[in-house]
């Protein structure tokens, strides 16, 4: 016996003993935090294998500690699955148990387990928690007596309140804190309040965030929406930020004209100054803190990662229009959830000096988000998002700088390069220029707080020099279109610049027009 292997909780299994006598069709399913163990539950009937405590083996488990195995590979490439004392043995064509022992390995001990690629069995039953038009989730939803209830997560976490700061995480390990009584407040909607604290109620933020902080009693009515969740597919990672898409939000058609021709988009206050004061606050408390900022192997400099996950950061994307706007350009209901942000910080230069203009940026000082990713075929996602949470009204205030055009010249490169390694080396070996394109017309992005930035994933970019007394901040988010995976595995993604925008493949008259402002430049 030796190291632990992990199977993965959502997937289903077939377990079948060296004889070949016995074949468990199961789903497994993870354990709450601080167990490393796995539980399997059984297709289509829906108990657990479970290991009594006087040492019996049976399927008839609920779930609990009696169901949590400890999986460890043998030499031979077999699995042994123990708990505590004992491990899951076969005997007269049916499960039982035996006691462990690592000195003397019986082959009945021992298990095959191939991934169930077609398994039977009703679908799992999913919710989102929706209030209004912002939904929440997903979840798996556990019911115990007396309308109490537990919201579990694609990792076999828990939906928490956590008592002392009244914050909501999806990290709970199952207990009062992670159980809700729901409340009725009319037909289909209701109310959930915390077990741990009955003054409690899980409610809604003005940023559209959960929380367990005292709200107004209408921000903390929900309604269930229920969905099945296919055996043996992973339930998606949980949302505690509000998505919705808005109607009243869209682009003109000169906006979407400009993005197509210039490969970057401005909209001004698309962030209220509310949510942006709150990521400016959040990110000054976190700069003070010890390790806010480290250099990574890659020498790139990171900033305040112990909030680029929160909600104050993530309701920058979810609780403004910006979350629509993206969908307006990749397609409604085409852009990936996004976990986390970049804080990106630019210090004063106080020995620099700033540009005269424009046209004098250098031509080769520029780079696209995926540059010496050749795993990823320098296409890591689809959309660049950028909110100023600083001021960047004057230029040389460490303003983005964008090159209008160049996705119309870098794309067929990038498709070259994937085709044939080694067509365009810029790409992938850092220091060389060789083939590298001079582009001109860079721009600096004129930004007031709460304005954004959105730029095509092959559009050229650099950051400006700050020559003011300020910190430039602002935070990016890398979008993906859902089906980027895909795109990438079968290359679509290089076919055509708008193979990820839905949302401007009508616009395909205005896409086939030559890149003129490079071509300008160039000539």
């Amino acid at each position: 016996m030796g190291r632990s292997v992990e199977i993965t909780p959502g997937l289903c299994y077939n377990l079948c003993n060296v004889e070949s006598s016995v074949k468990l069709s199961v789903q497994a399913q993870g354990c709450p935090p601080g167990q490393k163990a796995i539980r399997f539950r059984l297709l289509p009937a829906g108990g657990y294998l479970r290991i009594c405590q006087d040492g019996r083996a049976d399927k008839k488990g609920g779930g609990g500690g009696l169901c949590y195995f400890t999986p460890e590979v043998h030499e031979s490439g077999l699995l042994q699955f123990s708990r505590g004392q004992y491990a899951l043995s076969t005997a007269n064509g049916d499960i039982t148990a035996v006691t462990a022992s690592g000195d003397s390995l019986s082959k009945a001990n021992l298990w095959a387990v191939d991934e169930n690629q077609s398994p039977e069995g009703p679908p799992l039953k999913a919710c989102f928690l929706r209030y209004g038009a912002l939904q929440f989730g997903p979840f798996q939803r556990e019911d115990f007596k007396e309308g109490v209830i537990r919201l579990q997560t694609s990792d076999a976490r828990y939906l928490r309140i956590t008592p002392a700061s009244g914050m909501v995480d999806a990290a709970g390990g199952g207990g009062p804190p992670c159980q809700f009584k729901i409340q009725k407040a009319d037909h289909n909607h209701f109310t959930l309040r915390s077990e741990h604290d009955p003054f409690q109620f899980l409610g809604v933020t003005a940023n559209g965030a959960l929380t367990g902080r005292d709200v107004a009693s209408e921000n903390q009515v929900f309604c269930w929406e229920s969905f099945e969740q296919p055996l043996g597919k992973l339930l998606a990672p949980p949302s505690l930020i509000g998505k919705h898409f808005d109607e009243a939000v869209d682009l003109t058609l000169e906006q979407r004209k400009t993005f197509m021709e210039d490969g970057f988009l401005i909209i001004k206050g698309v962030v209220p100054p509310s949510l942006a004061s709150a990521a400016l606050a959040a990110i000054n408390c976190s700069l003070l803190k010890v390790g806010a900022t480290v250099q990574e192997e890659e020498g790139n400099i990171r900033h305040c990662a112990d909030i680029a996950s929160s909600d104050t950061i993530l309701s920058l994307l979810y609780g403004t229009p910006l979350w629509t706007i993206a969908q307006r350009l990749l397609g409604r209901g085409c852009v990936a959830g996004h976990g986390q942000g970049q804080i990106a910080l630019r210090p004063p230069n106080l020995n620099a000096v700033g540009l005269e203009e424009d046209a004098s940026i250098p031509p080769k000082q520029w780079h696209i988000d995926g540059m010496y990713k050749a795993e990823l075929d320098n296409s890591p996602f689809s959309l660049l998002v950028g909110v100023a949470l600083s001021d960047q009204t004057l230029p040389n205030s460490g303003n983005l700088i964008a090159f209008a055009g160049s996705h119309h010249i870098l794309q067929p490169m990038v498709q070259q390069e994937a085709a044939v390694p080694g067509t365009h080396p810029f790409l992938n070996q850092k220091g060389v220029d060789e083939g590298k394109p001079e582009l001109r017309n860079g721009q600096q992005i004129l930004l007031g707080i709460g304005d954004v930035v959105l730029l095509h994933q092959k559009t050229a970019h650099r950051v400006g020099i700050n020559c003011s007394s300020n910190i430039r901040y602002q935070t990016y988010f890398r979008l993906k279109h859902i089906d980027h995976a895909a795109h990438l595995a079968d290359g679509s993604v290089h076919a055509g610049l708008w193979r990820q925008y839905h949302g401007l493949q009508a616009q395909d008259d205005v896409v086939a027009q030559p890149c003129k402002k490079q071509q300008k430049t160039q000539a």
